[in-house]
């Protein structure tokens, strides 16, 4: 009976080179078409407000943001059973779609050639929302938040201890209602810059 001679190292080794070599060529070449791909567009998996811009030109982008986002015309504020409205021409909003766009465009070219390889990478299985980027007058808004926190805002009342002819009376008082205008103001902008309602 013949012997049947078994490969040599060499040879188990040169395949094994040749097949890392080819896998390693096949994820360049994939990783190169995709940068080609999307040279002067939007990386995939991309939004802006929620708004998919992925894969178009940043003109593209910006037709669709216009398009598709109605802006605010007013904002509606609820405590209890009082309601607020300020309207978007009282503190002069402005929705700024090119520049919004730019922000998407520009998170994957940042000219820090790792940082950008893995944020476009990381596209693939994630995706990524950004914020519109909006513009109005603060002091404006100040103004109008100042004047709703005075309608809300009640003064804290001290507890009181008082003689009477009758005895000794305790009024306990009451703490009082503040309103964190920081924080209104902050979720105001976070709600106009992500066109929620």
């Amino acid at each position: 009976m013949a012997s049947k001679k078994c490969p040599s190292i060499k040879k188990i080794s040169k395949l094994a080179v040749i097949i890392t070599a080819s896998v390693i060529l096949l994820m360049l070449c994939g990783l190169l078409s995709y940068n080609i791909v999307y040279n002067s567009r939007i990386y995939p998996n991309l939004s802006v407000a929620g708004e998919f811009v992925g894969g178009k030109t940043q003109d593209e982008a910006s037709t669709t943001l216009s398009e598709n986002i109605k802006p605010h015309s007013e904002l509606t504020l609820i405590f209890q059973d009082q309601t607020f409205n300020i309207k978007a021409s009282d503190i002069d909003l402005v929705y700024n779609f090119s520049a919004s766009v730019a922000v998407a465009y520009g998170y994957t070219r940042t000219g820090n050639f790792p940082l950008d390889i893995k944020r476009r990478t990381e596209l693939l299985f994630s995706p990524r929302n950004f914020d519109l980027v909006i513009g109005l007058n603060p002091d404006k808004l100040n103004k109008i938040v100042s004047v709703i926190s005075g309608q809300i805002s009640i003064d804290p009342i001290d507890p009181a201890v008082t003689k009477t002819a009758a005895g000794i009376a305790v009024e306990k008082g009451s703490p009082g209602r503040d309103v964190d205008t920081n924080k209104l103001i902050s979720l105001i902008w976070e709600t106009l810059s992500q066109n929620q309602s």
